[in-house]
């Protein structure tokens, strides 16, 4: 190692060829200087650079100067690839973050409309609750008076069935008259002319049945069908309509606005109900709503369809039809009319009620 003229220190190789240049310590000039020169080619003492051999092609550059050129290369495309990827990768950061700001603030903005809807149901129904509170009072009010109206209509009910018909329970005789009885009959008296006033009895089939009332728990449904059977309302009307579940009566024909012609009496008042007696097989129930004068008989357990709730075809669906009654005799006969032929569930040849009425305490043994 020497001084050169320009105070610059010279390092020499064992070969003594390759001269590295570093700032003289007293010098102004820095390394940055130094290494400046080293790439040019020319350092001060004259000498030409290892870089600039290798760049022209000297032999004293060799293999190490096209490695070194390589290097340099790939770390100046390696370092290019590196910006461009960060900055690539600043420019998606960016977009990212600016979508993420403006989904925040489009949440911001539904949460604050949420919070603005919801204030404002709140402060409806905090307006609305006096008018909610007035409905009610209201409501509860015409429940009460409907249930003073049922109380008066059914004491009167009570009372009058007690007055007109006595104390119950009361029975209600049905005769049936059925169209093949009344042929077999008929051809019977023209065989017979000279007795024709006597047919057998074994002409008929079964022909009647009795009901029993339930006039303490059903006084309104009993007294308006205790009434409609002594002015003989349902005599001569038909038994036709004969589904699955019932088989019932058919009086259109009689009634007018919902009336019948004769006596006036028209539909009950009020549906009446009880849940000490539901629609179970065989007993009877007057239909609509409101309920009657048309009845029908329950030829399966009908509970849940004509109980509470059960026709939700009608405005008033917690209603039900009454169910006033019992067959407790000449089930057979009802038995015979739902049996028979029928099209579109109607009976072709419908059974009329012949007669109907009450009858007497000693007319009926102990087990009806």
């Amino acid at each position: 190692m020497r001084h050169n003229s320009t105070g610059g220190i010279t390092r020499q190789l064992s070969n003594g060829s390759l001269p590295i240049y570093t700032a003289s310590p007293g010098s102004s000039s820095s390394v940055g200087s130094a290494n400046s020169a080293y790439f040019t080619g020319t350092s001060s003492n004259g000498h030409e650079s290892p870089f600039k051999k290798c760049r022209n092609g000297s032999p004293s550059g060799g293999i190490f100067g096209k490695v070194l050129k390589v290097l340099i290369l790939v770390f100046i495309g390696g370092l290019s690839y590196l910006c461009y990827v960060l900055n690539h990768n600043s420019i998606s950061l960016k977009s990212e973050v600016h979508g993420y700001s403006a989904t925040l603030e489009e949440k911001k903005s539904l949460e604050q409309n949420y919070r603005r809807e919801i204030a404002g149901l709140l402060e409806l129904r905090e307006g609305d609750k006096a008018k909610y509170e007035s409905l009610e009072i209201r409501q509860k009010a015409y429940f009460d008076e409907d249930q003073r109206l049922r109380d008066y209509i059914s004491k009167h009910a009570t009372s009058d069935t007690s007055t007109v018909f006595g104390k119950g329970p009361h029975r209600v005789l049905v005769v049936l008259e059925f169209p093949e009885d009344v042929r077999r009959i008929k051809q019977w008296k023209l065989d017979h002319k000279d007795n024709a006033n006597n047919p057998p009895s074994d002409l008929k089939g079964p022909t009647s049945f009795i009901v029993k009332l339930y006039h303490d728990n059903m006084p309104h449904s009993t007294n308006v069908f205790l009434h409609s059977v002594k002015d003989k309302l349902y005599d001569g009307i038909y038994f036709d309509y004969a589904p699955e579940h019932i088989i019932m009566t058919t009086i259109e024909e009689r009634v007018v606005n919902g009336k019948f012609v004769t006596g006036g009496q028209g539909p009950l008042a009020f549906s009446e109900y009880s849940p000490k007696h539901k629609h179970e097989k065989w007993t009877i129930g007057f239909a609509g709503r409101p309920s009657g004068p048309n009845f029908y008989i329950n030829m399966v357990n009908n509970t849940l369809v004509h109980g509470p709730g059960g026709q939700e075809r009608y405005v008033l669906n917690n209603n039900a039809d009454p169910c006033f009654g019992k067959v407790i005799a000449g089930g057979e006969a009802i038995t015979r009319m739902h049996e028979g032929e029928k099209k579109n569930e109607m009976i072709k040849l419908p059974v009329m009620i012949q007669s109907t009425r009450i009858l007497r305490p000693d007319e009926y043994k102990d087990k009806w």
